[in-house]
């Protein structure tokens, strides 16, 4: 039996340290350090959420339909990132034992028949597309920060109340210094989640890859093992089998013994299957764990995109010709839909990978040897049964019919937002 590649430790080290550095989760060690730094942190944020909140309770009682709309929507992105504070140190244990699970259960080679396949390619991948899409979030929200200085204005980037005069010297770069904290924080807040959330997706595909080729493979493997001619052709792939991986020759294999009868060869092969077996409820319980994360923040991120979107396309149709403010609002909508259809397109990906355990099982030469291992094949197939479906609050499914149901209710609410801007004009 060829042996498995050291399985690499630590494939969310990135992520966690994010999580770390932002304060919504607690370090290890010196308690009292971290939770003076989540405090911090929290605050940033939450004093923000407040102060837009005072902000657009004045602009109701005033009847200013744009200005309601912008503050309200500044009060959302403020309540959502508190809410992530709160959600993620609440749900840290549950964290934590997800990524451990991941990170010591992970298979990294497939089992070899003329071809194998490595989880190295997601794995890096993941990594990846996380900074990437932190920069993204990071250069968002942090450009709200530079309006001033371009402007030459003494102003604040944040319009939000305050019981004090915020031009005067100290106090002026006091409050500046607070909103780029908090928009720091707001950043990290966003990126985190949706970022999280794409990383574990890649990985699982990345997964199910592995447990794709095993399965192609698991008589091939067996026959290596046996000291067995292997056929000229092995099973072909899909052109679409594998989500983010490569099949890579096997070279150089030497057979574990020269002659085998046909006791040690069912052995082998009910062995081999059954890693397949363990690989794919391996599988099914890290999606699990995944899913009772998440579904919870999807169904509040859901309803918090929904709103954004309807506020944000409002304030580009109807707020003043500015090239700043119109440069930071396509920031916002180009970043909110971005991170929707992050949740989406990934959800929709994972579902349709995990439908394809079945056929990559039927197409390997299963019928050979049906008698020796009929029990495993039944229980294979019934764990297979079910596609792994990432939801929001348990009521709808995290995939592109739900973006496509996203985008056409923040357009009824925006529809809903102009008559009542007419009317009151």
């Amino acid at each position: 039996m060829i042996a498995e590649h050291e399985r690499r430790h630590g494939i969310f080290y990135a992520l966690v340290l994010l999580f770390k550095y932002n304060g919504q989760i607690l370090l290890e060690k010196l308690k009292i350090v971290s939770w003076s730094w989540v405090i911090i942190n929290f605050l940033a944020v939450f004093h923000l959420m407040v102060l837009h909140a005072k902000k657009t309770y004045d602009e109701f009682k005033a009847r200013n339909l744009e200005s309601i709309c912008d503050t309200a929507m500044a009060t959302i992105i403020y309540g959502f990132s508190t809410f992530t504070f709160v959600y993620w140190i609440s749900r840290q244990k549950a964290l934590n034992e997800i990524l451990e699970f991941i990170d010591r259960n992970q298979r990294e080679r497939s089992l070899e028949g003329m071809t194998f396949v490595e989880s190295v390619k997601a794995n890096t991948t993941q990594r990846r597309l996380t900074v990437v899409w932190t920069v993204m979030c990071m250069a968002g929200v942090m450009s709200w920060g530079l309006v001033p200085l371009l402007s030459g204005k003494r102003v604040l980037p944040l319009n939000c109340w305050y019981p004090i005069e915020t031009t005067t010297p100290v106090v002026y770069e006091t409050l500046y210094f607070l909103q780029l904290f908090g928009q720091y924080g707001v950043g990290l807040a966003f990126g985190n989640g949706s970022g999280l959330f794409m990383a574990l997706v890649i990985v699982l595909c990345g997964q199910l890859d592995v447990l794709f080729a095993s399965l192609k493979n698991v008589y091939y493997q067996t026959d290596r093992m046996a000291n067995k001619p292997l056929p000229e052709h092995e099973c072909a792939s899909d052109v679409d089998e594998y989500a983010y991986s490569e099949e890579s020759i096997v070279t150089n294999v030497k057979p574990k013994f020269s002659v085998i009868d046909n006791t040690n060869y069912k052995i082998f092969l009910k062995r081999n299957f059954q890693k397949c077996i363990q690989h794919h409820q391996f599988i099914l319980e890290a999606a699990k764990k995944f899913e009772n994360l998440y579904f919870p923040y999807c169904w509040v991120k859901s309803m918090q995109v929904t709103i954004q979107l309807c506020f944000l396309a409002f304030l580009m149709v109807t707020s003043e010709k500015s090239v700043f403010r119109g440069i930071n609002l396509l920031n916002y909508s180009s970043l909110t839909l971005l991170e929707l259809l992050m949740f989406t397109y990934f959800g929709q990906t994972l579902k349709e990978q995990s439908v394809k355990v079945n056929m990559a099982f039927w197409r390997s030469n299963w019928y050979e040897h049906l008698d020796l291992i009929q029990k495993d094949i039944l229980i294979f197939l019934i764990n297979a049964k079910r596609p792994i479906v990432m939801s929001a609050g348990k009521f709808y499914p995290m995939d592109l019919s739900r973006f496509i149901s996203v985008v056409t209710q923040a357009i009824s609410f925006l529809t809903l937002l102009r008559k009542l801007d007419l009317k009151s004009s």
